[in-house]
């Protein structure tokens, strides 16, 4: 709790991940660096803009909005997914894989965000930014999504909020779980973040398995 009152502040930003001593902040797009081209990612990226619009009209969006899109549904991208909620960027850090780490949840405080209407194209940005995505997908909104930009995605990220320990905060790997079960609690679980049956379901799947409200009243 002291660390959510350090950043009660508007304008901190946050993310959680499951490897507090090797992740690095890297785009999913430059994590082996030997393979990365950055023509490649174009080329990637004009295809799912061309299929996409079998199922999502990507005409009316911004080129910032379809690259929120997929990166959203797990196209490697030039983004790296933030929160403005610590309580969501804790759940992931400790839901996510590998499981057999200590998980940590990381906060930085970006003075500006990039004018999307000035600077149109995601590939010519010349530094680290910050994006604020439209609405273009709800699990985007139910976890208050925003993503950091990062023009040479194989870099990692090592901004002076990341190097100082007190914007950063550690959950021991025996303590994963009892943060789990105290963010459920407080109504932070899959149903929530992802606001859609699958996410209800992987709730309750949750819940039989760890045995917690499932008795003759179910939430």
């Amino acid at each position: 709790m002291a660390f959510t009152e350090r950043h009660a502040a508007s304008g901190w930003l946050f993310r959680g991940v499951p490897d507090a001593v090797n992740h690095k902040l890297i785009p999913k797009i430059g994590r082996c660096p030997r393979r990365y081209s950055a023509l490649r990612e174009q080329v990637i990226f004009a295809n799912f803009q061309r299929r996409a619009q079998q199922f999502v009209l990507t005409s009316a969006m911004t080129v910032w909005d379809t690259l929120a899109l997929a990166q959203h549904h797990g196209l490697p991208t030039r983004l790296l997914d933030w929160t403005t909620n610590p309580l969501i960027a804790c759940f992931f850090a400790v839901t996510g894989e590998p499981r057999d780490s200590d998980a940590k949840v990381f906060a930085i405080r970006p003075s500006e965000t990039i004018n999307i209407v000035d600077q149109n194209d995601p590939f010519s940005v010349p530094d680290v930014g910050v994006i604020l995505p439209g609405a273009v997908a709800s699990r985007i909104v139910s976890q208050r999504g925003v993503f950091t930009v990062h023009p040479d995605p194989t870099s990692p990220w090592t901004p002076a909020w990341v190097k100082n320990a007190e914007h950063s905060f550690e959950v021991a790997l025996d303590c994963r779980l009892f943060f789990r079960r105290r963010l459920f609690s407080f109504g932070v679980d899959p149903a929530h973040i992802k606001g859609d049956l699958d996410g209800v379901c992987e709730t309750l799947a949750w819940q039989l398995s760890q045995g917690i409200s499932v008795g003759s009243r179910n939430y």
